[in-house]
């Protein structure tokens, strides 16, 4: 019977060892697993895309002494999860977006020296820095129509002026897969 018993006290022990190399591992894989997907805060739907929003601002054109509203978008060249406030993830990928968009008011001066690059407004190419979620500063180029310098020419050329903006974005990736989802 003592022989019985202590077989029982080993195997007993050999079974607590082996569930503390157990526990031992699985707290190894459990801090390996916190360290590979602790480091990033992403949703699986954004881990794949470009984070694309809706654009529109006001811009300051100093060389023009003028002031234009825009429509525009917004790229953002790595996925955003608006979700996540700026403080606990805000470096500059999810801070910085390329800018696409349109002036929506006429570039025609009172001179008839400049027009529109489509009808009579401007193209704003440039780019955006967020300060908020939904607030940017802006910055980048109007590129315009104007008449060419040289009076022997009678053809407009494209110009380009430089801007300082603020604008506002909204997710319209995100609002058009709402309103097009299947229930």
């Amino acid at each position: 019977m003592r022989n019985a018993c202590e077989r029982s006290r080993e195997s007993l022990e050999v079974r607590e060892a082996a569930l503390r190399d157990l526990s031992k591992l699985i707290r190894l894989s459990e801090l390996d697993v916190r360290i590979v997907i602790g480091d990033s805060i992403q949703v699986s739907s954004t881990q794949s895309s470009p984070y694309v929003s809706a654009d529109a601002g006001l811009i300051f054109l100093p060389r023009l002494s003028d002031a234009s509203v825009y429509l525009g978008v917004n790229i953002y060249t790595r996925p955003i999860n608006k979700n996540v406030p700026l403080a606990i993830r805000g470096g500059p990928g999810r801070r910085f977006a390329m800018t696409l968009g349109i002036t929506l008011d006429s570039v025609r001066d009172t001179a008839g020296t400049r027009f529109g690059l489509i009808g009579d407004s401007g193209v704003v190419l440039g780019g955006g820095y967020r300060i908020t979620q939904s607030v940017r500063l802006a910055g980048g180029t109007m590129w315009f129509r104007a008449k060419d310098p040289n009076p022997a020419r009678t053809s407009n050329v494209t110009r380009a002026t430089w801007y300082v903006g603020l604008a506002f974005d909204a997710d319209v990736v995100g609002q058009l897969s709402k309103i097009f989802a299947r229930p």
